[in-house]
């Protein structure tokens, strides 16, 4: 486990197994030393985030949502680089 992984483990957080993609497409591409991203939803063990802020979901479950995404970036990052600090920059 990396530093910035032994990081978020203190703040509570936790990195998932990376999902595979729920559509035709690939959740990421390595052309060299930069990796492109794309496809990220805010999927958890319980189903799938959805909805409208302010009609379906309220302000904090809209943060929630947007957090449980970055966390599945995290995780995609986590899995195609082994640790997340080998990312440089975002």
């Amino acid at each position: 486990m990396g530093k910035i992984e032994e990081k978020l483990e203190s703040m509570g957080i936790t990195i998932p197994a990376a999902t595979s993609p729920k559509g035709n497409y690939v959740s990421f591409v390595r052309i060299g030393n930069t990796l492109h991203l794309s496809g990220h939803i805010p999927a958890t063990s319980k189903g799938l985030i959805k909805g409208k802020l302010g009609a379906d979901l309220s302000v904090d479950e809209g943060y929630n949502s947007a957090k449980t995404c970055a966390i599945n970036i995290l995780a995609t990052l986590k899995e195609e680089l082994g640790t997340l600090d080998n990312v440089k920059q975002i």
